[in-house]
């Protein structure tokens, strides 16, 4: 769903393509309710900012998350 990821270190940017019918907003409110804090960096960017101390498992798990808040907007798209 994420057309370019970009980024320094930990400072990660993702861009969501215009063919996905949400944009950074919804993603962004939608991962609140998951358990991840992301970032509206534009209409159509994200901004992540791990923690410097993350572990291999929680990003694993914030990844799982992020990925569950895609599947649920996805589901609630017109089609």
């Amino acid at each position: 769903v994420l057309a370019e990821v970009r980024g320094v270190g930990l400072l990660i940017g993702a861009t969501i393509p215009d063919s996905v019918p949400f944009g950074a907003p919804d993603l962004v409110a939608e991962a609140r309710e998951h358990g991840v804090l992301l970032h509206v960096a534009g209409p159509r960017t994200l901004r992540l900012l791990p923690p410097l101390i993350l572990r291999p498992e929680e990003a694993r798990e914030g990844l799982e998350r992020i990925e569950a808040t895609v599947e649920a907007l996805r589901a609630r798209a017109p089609a």
